[in-house]
């Protein structure tokens, strides 16, 4: 799939007769590529966070706000166990309405693209709509250039994380008319999430054009690389480095799918397991010589470091001080990181990870997916000190034990979410 990181005004020069770009298909996000970010963050989002405890105390009782209750009840109970703002929804309707407004509210301030909270933002933002409090935004160079690949007979989709009512009601209401007109299709996260490779593939499926003849528009530019689909990725997972993994593992292929391959854990450790034993037997003879032999008959390179030591008396301790928390550090992250992970075919919630063990052995430890949790630090805190408490502490616990994941090694997101809880729906293992 073709993707452009960048706003729809990209397609001025690609619709002249002139371009090399061909596309058969046109896939469009909305957000910051045909309306503006300030007006989903600025008014929608906020209309939405002011408004659920008011729509819901007028529509608490319709079949469509039900069926979005529970599924918001279900969501809570998977996340309240890896993010503690999250509340259990009780039954009653008036705590029902308390918590799920607490939960949507704290959703809504997070950004989480959680499908039952698109579709109750849905059904907000549909009736302001229709009581005329907002109008959609779009650019006002993107009618006159959707009307042009529209006479070319060249289908036009809307791919976002808003759900498709609400992506309809924006088109349907926008500031320059009905769009809806022009539109083939909408897509959200029911069909996979925006950052996943799988959802392209997907869509590519069910509009029944080839990918690479799908064109797709977006502000994003993770997004952009899940849509061509990074060589790096494609080389990660393909069948030549996933066999060799069966087999350094000695897992068996037909019983075990490779969901996660951390390469630089993979590196790390045999540069660990080499090094390791070198200066243990380094620092080994360094002490015997210096406690059983005399100055003369030391070996050239201890009696030339006890030398320099003399020399530099007390400044010695900082280098000796500094090499010590270096090496404590990279002991540290080997233990914590975990090298590979397999997912059982048949018992989807069972794993295997392959971890280091004593530094130097690689080990094969099976766990179950109630035992897994992700888990978060401070939002307050940098991105340097999220990433060092990562290194130091994990990000997942498995069991009683923590290790540490990056999140960009999986397969698909949708294999993280599952093993990590975050989702009840189980990846097709067979893919």
């Amino acid at each position: 799939m073709s993707s452009i990181f960048f706003h729809i005004r990209t397609l001025i020069p690609v619709m002249t007769n002139t371009t090399t770009i061909q596309f058969n298909a046109l896939l469009l996000d909305i957000e910051g590529t045909i309306t503006s970010i300030s007006f989903v963050k600025d008014e929608l989002f906020p209309y939405a966070f002011e408004n659920v405890g008011k729509y819901l105390e007028e529509h608490y009782d319709k079949p469509a706000t039900q069926i979005i209750i529970e599924d918001l009840r279900r969501l809570a109970e998977q996340q309240l166990e890896t993010d503690a703002a999250v509340v259990k929804i009780r039954e009653p309707k008036q705590e029902c309405i308390e918590d799920v407004t607490k939960n949507v509210r704290h959703w809504i301030k997070r950004d989480k693209k959680l499908t039952p909270m698109k579709a109750l933002q849905g059904l907000i933002w549909e009736e302001a709509y229709q009581r005329g409090y907002v109008k959609g935004h779009v650019y006002p160079d993107v009618l006159p250039i959707l009307k042009i690949i529209e006479n070319r007979k060249i289908p036009i989709y809307i791919y976002s994380s808003g759900s498709v009512h609400a992506q309809k009601l924006l088109f349907a209401n926008s500031v320059e008319g009905d769009m809806t007109k022009i539109l083939y299709g909408y897509f959200d996260t029911n069909i996979g999430l925006k950052g996943e490779t799988s959802s392209y593939t997907k869509i590519s499926e069910q509009i029944g054009v080839p990918e690479k003849d799908i064109l797709f528009l977006t502000d994003v530019e993770a997004e952009a690389a899940a849509a061509s689909v990074f060589q790096e990725e494609r080389d990660n997972f393909d069948a030549d480095n996933i066999r060799k993994a069966h087999e350094k593992d000695k897992v068996d292929e037909k019983e075990w799918t490779l969901i996660y391959r951390d390469v630089g854990a993979s590196r790390t450790f045999y540069m660990t397991a080499a090094f390791l034993p070198c200066f243990i037997i380094g620092s080994t003879i360094f002490a015997i010589d210096i406690n059983t032999n005399s100055p003369s008959n030391r070996f050239d390179f201890v009696q030339k470091l006890v030398t320099d030591a003399e020399e530099l008396g007390t400044l010695i301790v900082l280098p000796s001080l500094a090499l010590t928390v270096v090496i404590a550090f990279l002991a540290r992250v080997q233990q914590l990181r975990l090298i590979r992970i397999y997912q059982n075919k048949k018992d989807t919630e069972s794993f295997m990870a392959i971890r280091s063990k004593l530094l130097v052995t690689q080990h094969k430890a099976l766990f179950r997916r109630d035992e897994t949790t992700g888990f978060y630090f401070a939002e307050d805190q940098t991105d340097g000190a999220r990433v060092a408490l990562h290194f130091l502490f994990g990000n997942i616990q498995i069991g009683n034990r923590k290790f540490m994941i990056m999140d960009d090694m999986f397969k698909a997101n949708n294999y993280r979410s599952y093993m990590l809880n975050e989702t009840s729906v189980p990846p097709r293992l067979y893919e």
